[in-house]
């Protein structure tokens, strides 16, 4: 009876929590409650939920004091959550790389500012800085734009079939459309001797069918908008809504005056339910993340890419390779093939059909048949000592 009693006494609650808190030092206590304006409890508490998460993710290695975003995001408050990364981001006491891990700090800072009694201004502020991604204390139409796509989910492959669909019913409702004018066409002429009631009718009937054309060509431009026109439709009309200008960019004066008379600051919180444990869920969840087969309905990443899809883009590449190998091992067989069959001409060829002008040198062809017959000994030849004209030209000489 004693224990169950022990959760609605607050002292009781807190001499636990600072029993199991042990790496927590006073000081470190202390210094959070002043930063974070949370009671001491209830950082105690967070602490407990954060040990939680440590004890999921590292379940053997106890000495780990920090998570990776890529973990941490997907606590169950956070896991469905489309500006999950960006409120991990903007809610740091210190502008730090999105990569860093998430300290108990970085936590209970979270929790001060996302909690249901958080401050208004505080909350206000944090807003605004989800909007502002290029972080330069304004939101410009391209920051409007990204902040759109990041809560908007399009189906790009739906729209396109829907698109593809709609144009082949409009297709076929306008020969519908066609046969039957040509139909009423036919009748009129059969029907020149009607009243006046009858072209009433016709009237009546060509007004309906001018009315269904103008609806279907409306259909079609709707359907025909991509998701990147949506986007920047949306977020032209935003800031022209606030600023009057699309090339104003949006200030926090400006912020807080369409904010404070909306009920933002409810929607803005994170709702933990510190009394409880959600070590079974948060298991749940981390088993579905790292399975193969997960695929994340948020795609937040930087490369935004499953693991199925990884293996898939890695199968494909080495597919890519395979071919490679076997086109290049074909064109090698190719010039093998080629090789051996100059190799088994040059074989077959007769030594008579190569011209001794080809370089084919051989001293058989050219063998003399006595020494005597080509002896050159006595016969004249040039010597410029002896005989310095002996074609007589020195009477050619120039002038004479």
């Amino acid at each position: 009876m004693g224990n169950f009693l022990d959760q609605f006494n607050p002292q009781k609650q807190y001499d636990k929590l600072r029993e199991e808190a042990k790496d927590l030092s006073d000081e470190q206590l202390e210094e959070l409650h002043m930063n974070s304006s949370l009671p001491h409890l209830k950082i105690l508490r967070a602490h407990k939920r954060y040990s939680e998460y440590l004890h999921v993710i590292y379940p053997d290695h106890f000495d780990v004091k920090v998570i990776p975003v890529e973990k941490f995001k997907h606590i169950p408050c956070l896991h469905y959550n489309p500006l999950r990364k960006r409120i991990i981001h903007c809610s740091r006491l210190k502008k730090r790389n999105p990569k860093d891990p998430v300290t108990f700090t970085d936590f209970v800072t979270l929790l001060a500012i996302l909690n249901p009694e958080g401050k208004i201004d505080t909350k206000l502020k944090f807003a605004f800085r989800l909007y502002d991604f290029n972080e330069d204390g304004k939101i410009c139409i391209n920051d409007m734009k990204k902040y759109v796509k990041t809560v908007t989910r399009f189906d790009d492959k739906n729209v396109d079939e829907s698109k593809e669909s709609g144009v082949d019913n409009n297709k076929s409702n306008e020969k519908d459309d066609e046969n039957a004018s040509k139909n009423d066409e036919s009748k009129n002429k059969d029907n020149n001797n009607s009243n006046n009631e009858d072209d009433k009718k016709k009237k009546t009937k060509e007004d309906k069918k001018k009315k269904t054309k103008k609806k279907k060509k409306k259909k079609k431009r709707d359907i025909e908008i991509t998701s990147e026109e949506v986007i920047n439709q949306v977020a032209t009309k935003t800031l022209e809504e606030i600023t009057g200008n699309v090339s104003t960019p949006i200030k926090l004066e400006d912020f807080a005056k369409v904010l404070l008379h909306s009920d933002f600051a409810g929607k803005y919180s994170l709702h933990l339910s510190l009394g409880s444990t959600i070590y079974d869920v948060f298991k749940k969840i981390m088993e579905k993340v790292d399975s193969e087969d997960h695929i994340d309905p948020i795609q937040d990443d930087e490369i935004g890419i499953s693991k199925k899809k990884k293996d898939e883009e890695a199968k494909e590449a080495e597919l890519a390779a395979a071919k490679e190998a076997e086109l290049l091992k074909l064109q090698k067989e190719k010039e093998d093939a080629k090789l051996k069959s100059e190799e088994s001409l040059s074989a077959t060829t007769p030594k008579s059909a190569v011209s001794k002008h080809d370089g084919a040198y051989n001293d058989d062809d050219y063998e003399y048949d006595s020494q005597e017959e080509y002896d050159t000994s006595n016969d004249e030849y040039y010597d410029d000592e002896e005989n310095e004209d002996p074609y007589g030209m020195n009477q050619y000489g120039s002038g004479k």
